[in-house]
């Protein structure tokens, strides 16, 4: 093919858009003819062409792309909205219109998840710790959102307050029935119950601890009883085998 021809073959393929194609053939002629200054002039048009045809699809793109956030938006489907955008600013970074429609998104999916079943099901039964893990999770798609940064403190206090009351709630109960433990003088129960008690929380802990110092001093008297009966018993025993003058091996 003749180099005119080959001219005439890349001038067709820009006519016809395909600039990828009159690109790639006209790279081919500068290199068969690098003293042909023509080539090279073209090879210049041809990128500039490419580079309009770029922002042109890019700009398409991100047209019919806002209409689609446009129409999600519409729909109240605000998760797919935000994805879209997502999607939309990694072609363009700094286009506005995305990313004013992106923190609109998020505002609005961070509301509807503020009205929706489950928010309202754990604030009426009050888990306040399954409520609080719920905030955080749509704090991550927006940390900015002022109004959800507020409840999640407030949250996170009710959440506290009541681990606190079950702490307390618990302690009373175990503390009720280590002292009836201790009426029942069952001291060595009463004195580990005290302190898994005392591992276990902070509160009521004077109450806790001179508990187990009761119970310890009244098991150590206990020991003291038994060790002295027992030894009484056995000074019996001692005396009876002397009165009746019989060998045997007794264990004190």
């Amino acid at each position: 093919m003749e180099i005119n021809e080959i001219f005439s073959q890349i001038r067709n393929l820009m006519k016809g858009g395909e600039y990828q194609k009159a690109l790639e053939l006209t790279l081919f002629l500068r290199k068969t003819y690098p003293r042909d200054g023509r080539s090279h002039q073209l090879l210049n048009k041809i990128k500039i062409k490419l580079h309009d045809q770029e922002l042109k699809a890019r700009d398409l793109f991100l047209s019919r792309g806002i209409k689609t956030v446009q129409v999600l938006r519409g729909q109240e489907d605000f998760k797919n909205a935000i994805l879209a955008c997502q999607e939309l600013l990694e072609v363009d970074p700094d286009n506005r219109k995305v990313r004013n429609l992106l923190i609109k998104s998020k505002i609005n999916f961070i509301e509807q998840k503020l009205r929706s079943p489950l928010q309202l099901q754990l604030e009426q039964q009050h888990q306040y710790d399954k409520l609080y893990l719920f905030y955080q999770k749509l704090r991550a798609v927006f940390p900015e959102y002022t109004k959800l940064n507020k409840l999640v403190r407030l949250t996170e206090k009710k959440a506290i307050l009541q681990d606190l009351g079950r702490k307390v709630k618990f302690v009373q109960a175990s503390l009720e029935k280590l002292q009836q433990w201790f009426a029942e003088g069952k001291l060595e129960q009463v004195i580990n119950g005290c302190k898994e008690l005392m591992a276990y929380s902070h509160y009521g802990l004077n109450e806790v601890h001179k508990l187990l110092k009761k119970a310890q001093k009244a098991n150590e008297r206990a020991i003291e009883k038994d060790s002295l009966e027992y030894m009484l018993e056995q000074e019996g025993i001692l005396r009876k085998a002397y009165e009746a003058n019989e060998e045997r091996l007794i264990k004190i």
